[in-house]
């Protein structure tokens, strides 16, 4: 049979199939060949119709690839297979199955099966089946649970992702203000007398046990605590800070941000941060529970003593005459209007025998102020000053040494530029010039 015989492309494909991708075609009798699909036209129209073709496109992928031609049988093959697995996936993507005993519902073929053999779905089965047999109804998992399944376990993060969103897309000051006032009353508010700022596994009994434990455990110091007037109140505003704002202490909001509760208190943990910012302004945010009156000069520039730094060049006549009057009444002795009690300018009072004294019992210290002192007692019976004054030797003996160091290298590159100087002087006796031997 003659190549000119063929009537169609598959008749010549299937004596072309033994050929190798090099083989010579004849082009007897004006015959139209494709060199990708290895078969021959008898028309031009013929041909340029096999060019649309799919068949012909995948001939030419594989030749691209350097891969031999496939007939048209074989084409229609692969497509009829492609179909089939086409067919089979979107059977398998319309599946849809439920577990009456989980309560679940499943879209996927391998995540149904993967359920029935779980560990979970085994025990929730054994349970139903109990149930099923005492002929009680079983209770239906919860979605919380489902949902921290599901998710590792966040459920912090699901309960704070909707006020997010919604704080995110507020658009007027109204809403803004209705969010923040509905995330404020679902926050969990701290009591300074049981729950520890930084921990969930310690409840106290009174705040001084809570200080203590707050101390010990999480090197938490009040500073100058001497001249704190509010525990209470600071212990509150710090917890509110914390559970309500979500806010380090120590950062104050300068760091990334937190949104939940046990971020914070692990943020604050891990970073060392269990501390109260008391530089760089720190002080003035917690400035209302403390009070330094006893550390003020009165109103003249003396520091309870005559011998104030008063700058007298720079003051006219009546501010001297009134500083002058000032001091001279307070150096004088004061009677009372009754005449019954007598000051000295020392401040002392004199009492006139005749006066009628009622004495007054001496009153107990003020809750606070007593816890106050001994949360105080408690940080000597630790030695925080002894730490402290460890740590600030230890920070002198870091400084020592990197001063060694320096002066150390100086006396090196001092020898280094000693020892180069010698050898020039060494090498200069042995050079000779390379030039004018004429």
């Amino acid at each position: 049979m003659s190549t000119t015989e063929f009537e169609t492309a598959s008749q010549f494909s299937d004596l072309t199939a033994t050929t190798t991708a090099t083989a010579t075609i004849p082009l007897e009798g004006a015959i139209f060949t494709c060199l990708a699909c290895h078969v021959a036209f008898r028309s031009a129209d013929n041909q340029r119709d096999h060019y649309r073709s799919d068949w012909h496109r995948y001939n030419l992928k594989r030749k691209v690839a350097e891969l031999p031609p496939v007939s048209m049988e074989n084409f229609a093959l692969r497509l009829s297979a492609q179909a089939a697995k086409s067919s089979e996936d979107a059977a398998k993507e319309a599946f849809n199955a439920t577990c009456q005993t989980c309560k679940k519902t499943y879209s996927s073929e391998n995540g149904y099966a993967n359920h029935l053999s779980s560990k979970k779905h085994k025990e929730a089965q054994i349970a139903w089946d109990k149930a099923q047999a005492a002929g009680i109804p079983a209770t239906k998992p919860s979605k919380s649970h489902d949902s921290a399944t599901a998710t590792g376990g966040d459920s912090t993060t699901k309960q704070q992702q909707p006020w997010r969103i919604q704080l995110a897309s507020a658009t007027t000051e109204q809403e803004l203000n209705a969010i923040i006032d509905s995330k404020i009353a679902a926050s969990v508010r701290l009591n300074p007398s049981v729950d520890c700022l930084f921990c969930d596994t310690h409840k106290a009994s009174s705040v001084q046990e809570n200080v203590d434990h707050m101390a010990r455990v999480h090197s938490f110091f009040i500073p100058d605590l001497e001249y704190l007037t509010d525990l209470d109140g600071l212990l509150t505003y710090l917890g509110e800070k914390i559970s309500v704002g979500n806010v380090c202490i120590f950062c104050n909001g300068k760091g990334r941000s937190l949104h939940s509760l046990e971020a914070v208190r692990k943020h604050m943990i891990d970073k060392g941060h269990c501390k109260i910012e008391y530089e760089n302004g720190g002080e003035l945010e917690v400035g209302d529970f403390y009070d330094f009156s006893s550390t003020w000069q009165d109103e003249d520039g003396e520091d309870g003593n005559d011998d104030g730094d008063v700058d007298w060049e720079d003051m006219d006549e009546d501010a001297e005459d009134a500083i002058v009057a000032r001091r001279s009444a307070k150096k004088a002795l004061m009677i009372s209007e009754d005449g019954m009690t007598l000051t000295l300018p020392s401040g002392q009072t004199i009492l006139n025998r005749k006066a009628h004294v009622t004495r007054v019992p001496k009153t107990a210290l003020p809750e606070s102020l007593a816890i106050t002192r001994a949360v105080a007692a408690n940080y000597a019976a630790m030695d925080v000053v002894a730490i402290r004054n460890r740590i600030t030797k230890m920070a002198v003996e870091r400084e020592a040494r990197t001063q060694n160091r320096v002066v150390n290298r100086g006396y090196q590159d001092f020898r280094a530029k000693v020892g180069q100087s010698a050898n020039k002087s060494t090498i200069n006796q042995h050079f000779r010039s390379q030039i004018g031997f004429d």
